[in-house]
């Protein structure tokens, strides 16, 4: 049964069974796309740079897990700028910015499908990346659309699982123009529906991805 659809069509017999691999659990897995979304100021960036922090250093996660090993992080920001806001946030949340890189900008114009990215998880050994905000990095991806949404995510989602790099999207809720603070969660729709597994830490509280029931960090 080998050549069914061209060998396109598995088994699920076949499929050996494995683990997931986190390197925050149970939030953030190595090899998979999490997402951290919630309203503007909530603290999803001073959340990310204090896990940015523990991943670079082998430092001591939010609730007080130490991580295993320093590993190498990729951190895309387009809000701000690398030396006078980034930087020191970094040093002051103690990172070691020796394992913290991120991709110039002013070369080209960078979108999450973008073959540059890619490279840049190869050739730096990058097992966290982080994108924020998301929506800067769509390219031409229409957020409405949930084709295009698809497409987008799933090359990204093969790189993570290709790289066993944990990647996390960080995304706001925009405020939609009307009397009430009603927020646009769109984005956040089409990436649920993109079929790989997504987890998200809503507005910066911590939801568990799965049951927890032991311990398990990088």
């Amino acid at each position: 049964m080998s050549d069914l659809c061209s060998g396109q069509l598995k088994l699920y017999s076949n499929i050996p069974e494995t683990e997931v691999d986190w390197l925050w659990y149970p939030y953030i897995p190595f090899g998979k796309l999490t997402v951290l979304s919630g309203d503007p100021g909530n603290g999803k960036s001073t959340l990310m740079m204090n896990i940015i922090a523990a991943a670079s250093s082998g430092g001591i996660v939010p609730d007080g897990r130490k991580l295993k090993k320093p590993i190498h992080v990729i951190y895309q920001c387009s809000e701000d700028s690398a030396g006078d806001t980034i930087k020191p946030r970094l040093i002051a949340a103690g990172a070691d910015c020796s394992n913290v890189a991120f991709i110039d900008e002013e070369l080209s114009t960078l979108s999450l499908n973008d073959e540059v990215i890619r490279r840049a998880i190869a050739d730096f050994n990058a097992k966290l990346l982080v994108i924020d905000p998301v929506q800067a990095y769509l390219g031409e991806a229409d957020i409405s659309n949930v084709g295009g949404m698809r497409r987008v995510l799933h090359q990204l989602s093969l790189w993570a699982a290709r790289y066993d790099c944990a990647v996390v999207l960080v995304g706001h809720l925009n405020k939609r123009q009307s009397g009430k603070d009603i927020y646009d969660c769109r984005y956040a729709a089409q990436i649920k529906r993109q079929g790989a597994r997504k987890k998200a830490l809503r507005e910066a509280k911590l939801e568990p991805a799965v049951p927890e029931k032991e311990t398990k960090t990088a």
